[in-house]
């Protein structure tokens, strides 16, 4: 095949570039952002966003680093819109596992040529105790549906939480409001898009138990939900579909 059909490298001539817990979207069509933890710099957040062009070529940014000084970045996840916005979420090195999300822009200079050049947004801090991967879709309106694992206080058990958040063409994230999906534990968080406003999430969920009777319970270890943005909520649909409601050890999903 010609050259420029072949495999394009991500970094190029880079020895301090290690990139791991990678991550690749796709917005506006033929744009990719692919964002990674880089452990060749001290475990610092690294984005490559590029344009896909006719015939597969690709055209890569050289990597900008989204995580601020010293900061880490684990288990980072990108989406964008058609105003070419993104969100980038993450957790930190902190024992309590700080949650992270940060505004980006392309080509909002006003330099001709400069099309890929990013222009970044303050970082936001919107949750804690996070130890497991997120999941993030775009929606209408430059905004963005975030689902993760939540911890409430007083010791209360882990949940599945969501937010609603919206990108200013200035970068800046503002988020609207948080929407509980489960009150059961879950994580392995993996979203679908269906249309421009819903999607379907997946997740490894804790056990069910009927409120009638505490003896019937339902293994949600694969289970599936649809959600949608409606003016400025999140809705879920109150029953999942489990797909092994009988077995365990259900791990992997996609």
């Amino acid at each position: 095949p010609p050259p420029d059909s072949l495999p394009h490298p991500l970094i190029r001539g880079n020895s301090e570039t290690r990139a791991e817990d990678m991550s690749v979207s796709v917005f506006d069509a033929n744009h990719v952002a692919i964002v990674f933890r880089n452990t060749g710099q001290r475990g610092s957040g690294w984005v490559v966003v590029g344009r896909v062009r006719d015939a597969g070529i690709a055209a890569l940014a050289p990597p900008e680093q989204f995580t601020i000084g010293d900061g880490m970045a684990f288990g980072p996840i990108s989406a964008g819109t058609t105003s070419k916005l993104l969100v980038l979420a993450w957790r930190d090195a902190s024992r309590t596992g700080t949650c992270w999300m940060r505004g980006a822009r392309l080509g909002g200079t006003g330099i001709r040529g400069a099309d890929m050049a990013i222009t970044w947004g303050k970082p936001v801090h919107f949750c804690k105790d996070q130890s497991h991967k997120m999941a993030i879709a775009s929606l209408p309106g430059d905004k963005f549906a975030l689902m993760f694992s939540d911890r409430g206080g007083s010791g209360e058990e882990s949940f599945g939480n969501s937010l609603l958040a919206q990108v200013s063409p200035e970068a800046q994230i503002d988020i609207t409001g948080q929407f509980r999906f489960s009150d059961q534990p879950v994580c392995r968080l993996e979203v679908t898009k269906l249309t421009p406003t819903s999607f379907v999430l997946a997740a490894r969920a804790g056990k069910a138990v009927d409120e009638s009777t505490s003896s019937q319970t339902t293994r949600q270890e694969a289970m599936a939900l649809y959600g949608e943005v409606a003016e400025n909520e999140l809705t879920f649909d109150p029953n999942p579909a489990n797909l092994e409601p009988d077995k365990m050890q259900m791990w992997a999903r996609g």
